[in-house]
């Protein structure tokens, strides 16, 4: 696996999670919106590469359905 990626997709999920949070307190719908797009493509990347929710023993199916429901 290529270093940048040794914890997987975490760090971009992370981020662009955060973006969105950022972008929804500041009353900007459509940046959170493409920021939640980001995310949930990092997230299908991660589960499609190592297969589940949990990562580092951390799971992440809460946050997962947080974004269902945004």
């Amino acid at each position: 696996m290529n270093s940048k990626y040794s914890n997987g997709y975490i760090p971009k999920i992370e981020y662009w999670l955060s973006v969105s949070k950022q972008a929804i307190q500041n009353g900007n719908i459509k940046e959170s919106e493409y920021a939640l797009q980001k995310a949930e493509y990092f997230i299908g990347r991660h589960q499609a590469v190592y297969g589940n929710n949990t990562i580092a023993g951390v799971d992440f199916t809460q946050q997962l359905l947080e974004l269902d429901e945004i």
